[in-house]
């Protein structure tokens, strides 16, 4: 079995862009020159801020100028037009600060871009900044299919089912090569580039599922006294967003006989994968238009594995 681990960042995100601590800022001075609702910064920065659910940065301070006192219609909240609306918890509310966070168990919601900041106080007035972000708090999922089309086989057509992919198979999928005629070791490739926004892969398993003993020769070609010998390496890695796997083909034969198909046969390793994607909680790691078609049927497993 191979294993490979990657890094679960997702570009454009990283800590130094998250609304950080208050700065101090003498608002009130700014304020007595000009009393007009608005947002001044957020956390002490006058550029846009990222929101994010995540505990390590949910907490975020909003100053500006006459915000009032709260009231039953005094609310803070996020949007991108009719797409996106969030709004924060209000811990403290004066009128030249407010101190909020997003609800820490929000889950479904994809990272947007282009927000809109909005303070609305007591009698409705509104203050508005634009250009923040929202990054969502993010799990690491076992990947439970990946799509045919993400998929990259090297090898012969043998016949219809030859390779044969079925995914989910034993783990996220299965891939199964053999015949009773000659065919080099291949390398196959998946993409990932396809999984919806925010999703990056972290960590793969891939195991062979292979004949690897002279009585497994036995038992596929059904003839006693097979021996068997391997072309090619078995190995697996990640190349950018993508997973490459290198097999290896098994050479299954009887010793001194002619290299018919009655005594010889060429055996590709099956092997199996699970792949995990991080990205954004509670969300569906390929977006809808790559849902899981009806699987095939099952490969057969005469070897228990």
């Amino acid at each position: 079995m191979i294993s490979g681990s990657k890094g679960s960042g997702s570009s454009g995100n990283s800590s130094s862009s998250f609304a950080h601590a208050p700065q101090p800022l003498n608002a009130v001075l700014s304020c007595a020159l000009d009393p007009t609702i608005r947002i001044l910064n957020v956390s002490g920065e006058f550029s846009p801020a990222t929101f994010t659910p995540d505990a390590k940065y949910n907490f975020y301070t909003i100053t500006g100028c006459s915000f009032g006192d709260p009231g039953p219609n005094s609310k803070v909240y996020i949007y991108y037009q009719d797409i996106f609306h969030q709004n924060f918890q209000v811990q403290e509310w004066n009128d030249n600060g407010i101190k909020i966070n997003l609800n820490p168990s929000l889950r479904g919601l994809l990272d947007q871009d282009n927000l809109t900041l909005v303070v609305q106080r007591a009698d409705g007035k509104q203050a508005t900044k634009n250009g923040f972000k929202f990054y969502a708090a993010r799990d690491e999922v076992l990947l439970s299919f990946v799509p045919a089309k993400e998929a990259s086989l090297a090898g012969p057509e043998l016949r219809s089912n030859f390779p044969f992919f079925q995914s989910p198979g034993f783990g996220t999928f299965d891939v199964q090569r053999n015949a009773e005629t000659t065919f080099s070791p291949g390398t196959d490739h998946y993409s990932f580039d396809g999984l919806q926004r925010g999703f990056v892969p972290v960590a793969f398993q891939a195991s062979r599922y292979a004949p690897l003993t002279a009585d497994q020769c036995n038992y596929v070609i059904n003839r006693t006294g097979m021996q068997i010998s391997f072309d090619g390496q078995w190995n697996a890695q990640w190349e950018g967003n993508r997973l490459r796997i290198d097999w290896p083909v098994a050479h299954c034969y009887a010793p001194g006989g002619a290299r018919s198909l009655a005594s010889y046969n060429e055996w590709a390793a099956w092997y199996g994968t699970k792949i995990w994607v991080s990205g954004p909680r509670g969300i569906d790691p390929w977006p809808p238009n790559y849902r899981l078609a009806p699987a095939p049927v099952a490969l057969p497993n005469p070897h228990g594995f």
